[in-house]
């Protein structure tokens, strides 16, 4: 829009893309015979001649996979002609699935060719609008995947194994780092560029749309509103029982829950949760899409696209990771707390309503110091923009393991979340452990494995809490002096507070964590004091 273009012609000349149109670049260390493109030897030049800060490819293989590479590590912003050309891709694939869907109709004799025509030059603009969405989402999770990937290169390691084993990627002919590579970079805290980063990109999604076609989730009636959201709005009403029939409907589904499920959550997500607690793909996209619908990530993402202008950018970016964080913690919530066996109906039936609830009286679940917090950030995510509704939605967020952890303990224990929420905090509080719990991304771990650790230690203590609350509320025992009678003169309580009291002031480290785990989970409340 305007803006936009306002914001293009204040920026420096240095952003913007100077390397001559029908220019052809190589990787310094290639030769013209390397690239095999004997007609365009006149105009192609190295990557480290380029005199551009901002590279797009207006067509194919304008660049090598190497100079892009090259490029991008002396500072050079640049994608794959893959990512920059996708809405040409896109936009036939929305004109097929159009004509498949016109085809039918008029076999059927619902619409003539002269109607189907006006129709198609009438949804231009919505298809155009929808094509252009996929392209800024994938332009914003590479932009967010470079920030990410130097933070947890490790998990780039495993993932690449993974993708070359089952031939999505190669490294040699994809330009992706080998192990000395990737480990020498994980030493350095550096991570994947940009141009790795598409190639990895286009991996995860071929692999997440595979592992979807070979289950039954694309025909899950919970996802019909991804079909319908495949094609313009203007064709729902009246087209909306063909539509839900295409021919192509799975395919369509797939495609469809691909792209927001690896937009949101990450390149990396799904292999992450698959290896980390040794379950089949499905039963992870089960807990992905059941976390999504449940948090209601897809409507809070729609909101957030309002935001996406030039001046809000940092704003914008840090509102979308809070939301897309969200679901990821969920989704690891349901997967380490559920059975794999559970279908997508059945984990959103256990919580969509809870949460609901709990979104309702957000006032109420948290101690007055967290409230005030959790009011000024909603505040503060109100004066930035965002809407009532989804302010208090992420709002919430920085608390999602907490939060999915009321919701078990009111499902268990056939208590209201305000109930709930006020024990849980009485926990936290008589137990000193509020402190620690605050810790948890303050701590520093020197590998991928001590991350998982800490992590699972982490889930351990909010778990334990939740089964002494569940424990408290099957004895009715709500109020505060009997809650503090009961944990207080319990036999476990003198050992964990010594331990709790030796570690305030020192530098909190994993093992420590790990330490007061296995203390919470052997802790049993004296319940026998208020027997009837």
């Amino acid at each position: 829009g305007e803006e936009l273009i306002s914001y293009i012609l204040r920026a420096p000349v240095d952003l913007l893309f100077n390397g001559g149109i029908g220019t052809y670049v190589k990787g310094s260390s290639q030769s013209n015979s390397d690239v095999n493109d004997g007609t365009n030897d006149r105009v192609r030049i190295d990557a480290n001649q380029l005199n551009a800060k901002i590279v797009v490819e207006g067509g194919n293989l304008g660049f090598t996979q190497k100079a892009r590479v090259e490029f991008a590590e002396n500072g050079g912003r640049i994608n794959t002609d893959a990512i920059d050309n996708s809405g040409g891709v896109d936009l036939s694939d929305h004109e097929v699935n159009l004509k498949i869907l016109f085809s039918k109709l008029m076999a059927e004799g619902q619409i003539t060719r002269s109607e189907r025509d006006t129709v198609m030059v009438d949804i231009s603009s919505q298809v155009v609008d929808l094509v252009l969405l996929d392209n800024r989402y994938h332009a914003l999770l590479l932009s967010i995947a470079v920030s990410r990937s130097r933070k947890n290169i490790s998990y780039f390691h495993s993932f690449i194994h993974r993708m070359v084993k089952l031939g999505y990627v190669t490294r040699h002919r994809d330009c992706l780092p080998d192990d000395d590579a990737l480990n020498e970079r994980i030493a350095k805290k550096l991570g994947l560029v940009r141009p790795e980063l598409s190639v990895c990109l286009a991996a995860a999604k071929r692999w997440m749309k595979t592992c979807l076609l070979d289950t039954n989730i694309p025909r899950h009636p919970l996802l019909k509103e991804k079909l319908l959201a495949y094609f313009p709005e203007k064709l729902h009403e009246k087209y909306h029982e063909s539509i839900l029939n295409h021919p192509l409907s799975d395919n369509i589904i797939a495609t469809q829950v691909t792209n927001y499920l690896v937009n949101t959550t990450g390149v990396t997500f799904l292999h992450r949760m698959c290896m980390q607690y040794s379950v089949s793909p499905e039963a992870v996209l089960n807990c992905i899409l059941a976390a999504e619908i449940i948090l209601g990530g897809e409507q809070i993402q729609k909101q957030l696209w309002k935001l996406d202008k030039p001046h809000m950018s940092e704003f914008f970016i840090n509102c979308w990771t809070e939301n897309s964080g969200a679901i990821r913690q969920a989704t690891t919530w349901l997967v380490r707390n559920h059975d794999s066996t559970l279908s997508l109906s059945e984990l959103v039936n256990l919580y969509q309503v809870r949460f609901q609830s709990l979104v309702e009286h957000a006032d109420d679940i948290f101690e007055p110091s967290e409230a005030s917090n959790y009011q000024e950030y909603r505040e503060r995510l109100i004066a930035g923009g965002v809407d009532q509704k989804t302010a208090r939605h992420l709002a919430l967020y920085p608390d999602t393991l907490r939060i999915f952890e009321m919701l078990w303990t009111s499902r268990e224990s056939h208590q209201s979340i305000p109930v709930v929420a006020s024990v849980y905090g009485q926990i936290v509080a008589q137990m000193q452990l509020g402190e620690i719990l605050k810790m948890e991304t303050a701590i520093d771990t020197s590998s991928k494995w001590e991350s998982e650790l800490l992590s699972h230690s982490f889930d351990e203590i909010r778990h334990g809490i939740s089964l002494l609350a569940v424990k408290l509320l099957e004895k009715n025992i709500f109020e505060s002096e009997r809650i503090s009678r009961c944990l207080k003169e319990s036999a476990n309580f003198e050992q964990l507070s010594t331990t709790l009291l030796e570690l305030e002031g020192a530098t909190l480290s994993v093992t420590a964590v790990a330490v007061i785990t296995r203390q919470l989970n052997s802790f049993k409340p004296n319940l026998k004091i208020f027997a009837q």
